[in-house]
C-alpha cells in the first residue's frame, strides 16, 4: 500500500512516500525510489519519516513562506531581512495557534460549567418534584389515618379487611442477581398499586399480584428505596419499591397497620408521619405551619 505526502511553496515542490521521493523547481524535477527491502521494517520506518516530515512542515511552513516572499520581493538569500521576515511570519502563526488553543480550552471549560449547571438544575428540579409529591402524599396519609383510624371498606380489598392508605405507581421487588451465581438483591420486576389494610399489604400490578399478611410477617427489612417482607407462608422475600421519600411514609403506614399485631400504640406513628411531612415541607422552603387537620393528626391515636 502506498502512503505519501507532498506539497508546494512558490515554485518549489516536494513529496515523499513509501515508494520514493521527488522534488521540483519550476519545470525541473527529479526523484528516486527507496528500492525493495525484505520484511516490514523498512515500510514502518518510512511511515514514521512521513509523519516527521508532515509535522515539520505543519510547524515551519510560515517561516518558509516568509523567507520565500522576502526573496521574491528582492531580499538576498543570505540577508538578515530574509530571516527576520520568516520569523515574523512564524511568530504570528504561533501566536494565532496559541490564541486558538487558549480559546478552545476556555470554551471547553465554559461548556463543562454550563453542563454541570444544567445537571445541577435538573437534579434540583427532580428533588423538588419528589419532595412536592412526598408532601402531598404525607398530607393524604395524615388525613386518611385521622378520619379513618380503623380503616374503611374499599372494593379493591377483601370485604373482611379495612383499607388505610393506597399507594399507586409502586414497584414489586424480588431478589435477582446481576450475573450468574452472583449476590441476589431486590430488583423491580413489576409496577402497580399497593393497598395497606388492617390485615395485610396487598399488591396488584400489570403482571403479578401478591400479599404479605401481618399475622404471617416474620420481618420487614427497609432499604433506601424499598421494603422487603419475609412471611412464614412463603420462602420468597419480596416487597414494595418506592422513591426514598415515599418509602419512609409507606414504612410508617405499614407500622400503623402492624401495630395491633405487635402490641404498639399508634400515637407515636402519627407523630412521626406529621414530623416527616413537615421536614419535607421545610426542605421545599415552605415554612408554613400545618393546618388544623395536620395539628390534630399529630395528637391522634387509634381507639
Amino acid at each position: 500500500m502506498k502512503l505519501g505526502i507532498g506539497g508546494g511553496l512558490g515554485p518549489f515542490r516536494a513529496g515523499v512516500s513509501t515508494r520514493g521521493f521527488g522534488v521540483g523547481v519550476g519545470p525541473l524535477k527529479m526523484g528516486g525510489g527507496w528500492g525493495r527491502r525484505r520484511g516490514s521494517g523498512g515500510g514502518e520506518g518510512l511511515a514514521w519519516l512521513i509523519v516527521v516530515v508532515f509535522v515539520f512542515l505543519l510547524i515551519a511552513w510560515p517561516y518558509m513562506l516568509g523567507t520565500w516572499l522576502a526573496v521574491e520581493l528582492g531580499a538576498e538569500r543570505t540577508s538578515t531581512i530574509r530571516g527576520v521576515v520568516g520569523w515574523v511570519f512564524e511568530s504570528v502563526y504561533l501566536a494565532v495557534l496559541l490564541a486558538v488553543f487558549v480559546a478552545s480550552v476556555q470554551e471547553r471549560r465554559a461548556e463543562a460549567a454550563r453542563e454541570a449547571a444544567r445537571l445541577a438544575a435538573e437534579r434540583e428540579a427532580m428533588r423538588r418534584q419528589r419532595l412536592t409529591e412526598a408532601v402531598r402524599v404525607g398530607e393524604h396519609v395524615e388525613s386518611c389515618l385521622l378520619v379513618y383510624p380503623q380503616g374503611r371498606p374499599d372494593p379493591e380489598v377483601p370485604a373482611k379487611e379495612k383499607l388505610f392508605v393506597t399507594f399507586e405507581g409502586v414497584s414489586l421487588v424480588e431478589p435477582r442477581s446481576a450475573y450468574r451465581n452472583g449476590p441476589r438483591i431486590q430488583k423491580p420486576i413489576d409496577t402497580g398499586t399497593v393497598w395497606v389494610t388492617d390485615h395485610a399489604v396487598r399488591y396488584r400490578g400489570a403482571a403479578k399480584a401478591t400479599e404479605w399478611r401481618f399475622d404471617k410477617l416474620l420481618s420487614a427489612t427497609r432499604g433506601e428505596d424499598h421494603i422487603a417482607f419475609s412471611v412464614s407462608n412463603r420462602k420468597l422475600v419480596s416487597g414494595i419499591g418506592l422513591p426514598s421519600e415515599l418509602n419512609s411514609l409507606f414504612a410508617l403506614v405499614v407500622d400503623w397497620g402492624l401495630a395491633p399485631f405487635v402490641g404498639e400504640e399508634s400515637g407515636p406513628i402519627l407523630a412521626q408521619i406529621t414530623a416527616l411531612t413537615s421536614d419535607y415541607r421545610r426542605a421545599l422552603g415552605d415554612n408554613s405551619e400545618p393546618d388544623a387537620l395536620g395539628s390534630a393528626v399529630a395528637h391522634a391515636a387509634r381507639p
